[in-house]
């Protein structure tokens, strides 16, 4: 198990509307923690896989890649789903996707931030942090992206506020691109007779281009624990023998 999953622990405390304030993530249960393990684990890979199969999903069950994906591009290309099917496919997957990710954030507390540095957000995350903690409702409002959600859970909101705000923004958003996908219908037919006519190059570009993402996420990890400080060595009592 990465070291990263092995880290998820603590909890948070109930939010507010305002900027919120940190408390210690006291402990939970172990079975918890590995619960959210493998609920992570599941959706990341099953997140990965819809985007390496996204070329032939897309023209054969586009509302499976929804399910599975969940994104923008995988609801705009879900052109030719009618909305009653498509939306609470859509919504039920972006809500447990954020529910996830703020499950994270509740739990690994700051170790949560050590984990966001490693997916690459970098000298990103202070800043997300400082809107995060000045404006939190209006944050998950307009952008619940994934650190979003976690610095929001980190940081102490409520899941009724959460899930409030997050489902509102999502059902806005979905609207809003079956509106575009109706708008460039004809584009979108051609993107999805292109991928049908040539999905299996596609899709290993596609491969190609997660493998890369892959190993450079890996290489930011890596780094990451070499430029870590060594632990400073105590030096051990001197014993009777020593002192004489």
């Amino acid at each position: 198990m990465s070291s990263w999953l092995g880290a998820i622990v603590g909890a948070a405390g109930a939010g507010e509307g305002k900027p919120m304030s940190t408390q210690p993530h006291p402990s939970r249960p172990a079975w918890s923690r590995r619960a959210l393990v493998v609920v992570l684990v599941a959706m990341l890979a099953l997140d990965r896989s819809a985007v390496a199969m996204a070329p032939w999903l897309a023209t054969h069950h586009p509302l499976l890649l929804v399910g599975l994906d969940g994104t923008d591009k995988a609801v705009l290309l879900a052109a030719r789903v009618s909305l009653i099917t498509l939306f609470p496919v859509a919504l039920a997957r972006r809500l447990l996707g954020q529910s996830i990710y703020f499950s994270i954030g509740r739990r690994l507390g700051p170790d949560a931030k050590e984990w966001m540095t490693a997916r690459g957000y970098g000298s990103l995350l202070g800043r997300f942090e400082r809107v995060v903690r000045r404006w939190s409702y209006p944050a998950v409002l307009i952008a619940p992206r994934d650190i979003v959600c976690i610095l929001a859970g980190d940081l102490g909101m409520g899941w009724a506020p959460f899930l409030i705000l997050a489902a509102v923004r999502d059902m806005a958003m979905v609207l809003v691109l079956r509106q575009l996908s109706e708008t460039f219908a004809r584009q979108i037919d051609s993107v999805l007779n292109f991928l049908n006519a040539y999905t299996l190059p596609a899709t290993l570009v596609v491969v190609a281009v997660i493998t890369l993402q892959f190993v450079g996420s890996s290489r930011r990890r890596r780094a990451l624990a070499a430029a870590q400080p060594a632990p400073a060595t105590v030096p051990a009592p001197a014993g009777p023998a020593e002192l004489t």
